[in-house]
């Protein structure tokens, strides 16, 4: 029984001395020895989807959204994120309840150099460290009713906390913690 012409492929011959699919490919003008996306590993596949940038990071490419949790790739057999893939890939199975963070900030950065497996509260501590999520507090916080001016009248009054919410349209609580400097520590 003769075999297809092509290298290492072990199909039986279907005509001008190539199995069916290679020469279903040579009539659509496709590559004869190019893998099909069916035949590449998951590390292949995943290699043609970023870009390394002059940083050092791998730039994810493709099906690329505005959220970076948002960029998946088709991993073992179902949608995961790019950097959630690239980790498992490159370094090693994540930890139930753990998170992939960025060392670069980048959240389009696949480069399993540049991502370590953490909790909830080291993503959240590293990004207040570098400084990425500006602390508000204070009139600055939406829906804030008090203002410094207030914080001040509230603290220095001899008024009733039950009194002193009245006042200034808020809860009993809020003055409470204004009092107890809970809230708006920062107003000397």
């Amino acid at each position: 029984m003769k075999s297809c012409a092509i290298p290492e492929c072990r199909r039986s011959y279907y005509a001008k001395g190539l199995c069916e699919m290679h020469w279903i490919r040579g009539r659509k003008g496709q590559s004869l020895t190019a893998k099909s996306q069916y035949e590449k590993t998951e590390q292949e596949r995943f290699a043609e989807k970023y870009t390394v940038q002059p940083n050092g990071c791998w730039h994810w490419n493709s099906s690329r959204s505005s959220n970076p949790r948002a960029n998946l790739f088709y991993f073992r057999g179902r949608p995961v994120t790019a950097y959630r893939a690239s980790y498992i890939m490159f370094v090693g199975e994540i930890p139930d309840g753990m998170l992939v963070c960025h060392s670069c900030d980048n959240g389009l950065c696949v480069n399993p150099q540049h991502l370590w497996v953490g909790t909830y509260s080291d993503n959240n501590r590293d990004t207040v460290r570098k400084q990425r999520r500006p602390t508000r507090n204070g009139a600055a916080i939406n829906g804030a009713k008090l203002i410094e001016q207030d914080v001040r009248q509230i603290r220095s009054s001899q008024e009733s906390a039950r009194s002193l919410a009245r006042r200034y349209g808020v809860s009993h609580s809020t003055v409470q913690d204004v009092l107890r400097r809970k809230t708006w520590a920062h107003v000397s």
